[in-house]
């Protein structure tokens, strides 16, 4: 997979409207994450008919507001996309680092190819994940997402 070719979209921050739009074109599309993090917001950015109700994040908490209180589907551009309720927190304590590679579907052509069949893809050497990046097989910023989870499942553990 190429980078140009990712289907992940992130809060749309730095992005242009033109190119999230596209990736939404012809799709049914879902926004979650945290309360807060920006979804309604972005819906309102990318249609300007839009008014959906939207918060300041919570300066007491440190963290969002509950805003969306239920799912809802809206026409954007050419396709469609659904707003969800933010949660109030995430937690990766259940997960298993050496699984988690495989729940990134553009990793799947590398995982297993590496130097170490244990290999976490984040400082070891021969890394076929990491090579895939070098070549612009893989995006970034999925490598940098990737390695972000193993480092909240790993911390969690030490909790």
């Amino acid at each position: 997979m190429k980078k140009q070719d990712t289907q992940f979209l992130y809060t749309g921050k730095g992005y242009e409207s033109d190119a999230i739009l596209n990736q939404l074109a012809g799709k049914i599309s879902v926004l979650t994450g945290q309360s807060g993090a920006g979804k309604s917001a972005l819906i309102n950015r990318l249609d300007s008919s839009f008014q959906l109700q939207t918060q300041e994040t919570s300066k007491a908490l440190n963290r969002g507001k509950h805003t969306t209180r239920h799912v809802e589907l809206h026409q954007v551009g050419e396709g469609y996309l659904a707003d969800t309720p933010g949660f109030s927190s995430l937690s990766f304590a259940h997960c298993d680092e050496h699984v988690c590679a495989h729940l990134f579907k553009e990793f799947a052509p590398y995982v297993g190819k590496c130097r170490f069949r244990n290999c976490l893809h984040v400082n070891e050497p021969d890394c076929a994940i990491k090579d895939a990046v070098i070549h612009n097989e893989i995006a970034q910023s999925r490598l940098e997402n990737y390695q972000e989870i193993i480092a909240l499942i790993k911390e969690e553990k030490r909790i």
